[in-house]
């Protein structure tokens, strides 16, 4: 599927990554992320990654709401939120969180 190839190229080169493709993987997400963070158009959508840490992780937020983040494993389709800046992540073995701790830093958000 090309959305994925697109999604490998975002979290490796985020920096670089034609805005065409970034539009895309944004229209891929829209309807899924619209409810989810009561997006009003596909303008307030924002997505993010972080590969140093962990490339099987998207993160969506809403531009309304700069410390609201929708977290997506890739892997699982499993989504959670976080609702918290991403510096004030606490190591708690349960988290989920802490499972992802090393992604909420310096994520690029497109």
């Amino acid at each position: 599927m090309i959305i994925k190839i697109f999604i490998n190229e975002f979290i490796d080169n985020p920096d670089i990554i034609q805005e065409e493709k970034v539009n895309k993987i944004k229209n891929y997400y829209y309807n899924w992320s619209k409810p989810l963070l009561k997006l009003n158009n596909i303008n307030e959508l924002k997505i993010g990654a972080w590969k140093k840490f962990n490339k099987d992780i998207l993160f969506f937020k809403s531009i309304k709401k700069n410390n609201y983040h929708l977290i997506l494993n890739l892997n699982t389709n499993e989504y959670f939120f976080y609702k918290k800046k991403f510096k004030n992540i606490k190591n708690k073995a349960n988290d989920k969180e802490y499972l992802l701790k090393k992604n909420f830093c310096k994520c690029i958000i497109l």
